[in-house]
């Protein structure tokens, strides 16, 4: 079983980096190309 600490602290790295790519998506790309990355 994994150690819950590192198992939080991946989960906010995968949600900071999720937010990071919508943020920069949102600003450059287009509807249809950010409904093709989700």
């Amino acid at each position: 079983m994994m150690d819950m600490t590192a198992l939080r602290g991946q989960h906010e790295q995968i949600s900071l980096t999720a937010r990071q790519l919508a943020q920069a998506t949102s600003d450059t790309a287009t509807p249809q190309s950010v409904a093709a990355l989700r």
